[in-house]
């Protein structure tokens, strides 16, 4: 006889938990389109659970944050203006945070100069599915 594990949720300590943290920072010299933060890897997947933007600029600087797998449009997850003496921060909620798809780079396009970004996260890389495991040992005492 073989007793049967079936996972159907996950533990709220598990999504706390998930990943190896990442914490992101650099700074954006003049405009760029789709500049990498991150790249991507097979087998893995960036989450983003929080950001922050500021600029030296003294006009509006347009500053989008997204996803980009290679031969692809890049999918933004964030789309704000951001200028000296307004910087921006947001943190994601538990269940809200960006993910990334497998093999996909965190990229940053801007139409101005001087950006500074904080990105932080968590790396993922989840080779095996959720399922049900078999288990045909049993111990008895």
């Amino acid at each position: 006889m073989s007793l049967i594990y079936s996972i159907k949720t996950r533990q709220m300590s598990d999504l706390i938990n998930q990943g190896v943290r990442l914490a992101l920072n650099g700074t954006v010299a003049s405009a760029v389109t789709d500049g990498v933060i991150m790249a991507g890897a097979n087998e893995r997947n960036i989450v983003v659970t929080g950001w922050s933007l500021s600029s030296k600029s003294s006009t509006d600087v347009l500053v989008s944050l997204g996803f980009k797998v290679a031969g692809q449009d890049t999918g933004n997850f964030l789309s704000c203006y951001v200028r000296s003496g307004s910087p921006i921060a947001q943190i994601y909620q538990i269940g809200d945070e960006r993910y990334g798809a497998s093999a996909a780079c965190l990229v940053i396009t801007t139409d101005g100069n001087d950006v500074a970004y904080t990105v932080d996260g968590r790396l993922l890389a989840d080779k095996v599915g959720l399922g049900y495991i078999q288990n045909t040992a049993i111990t008895r005492l």
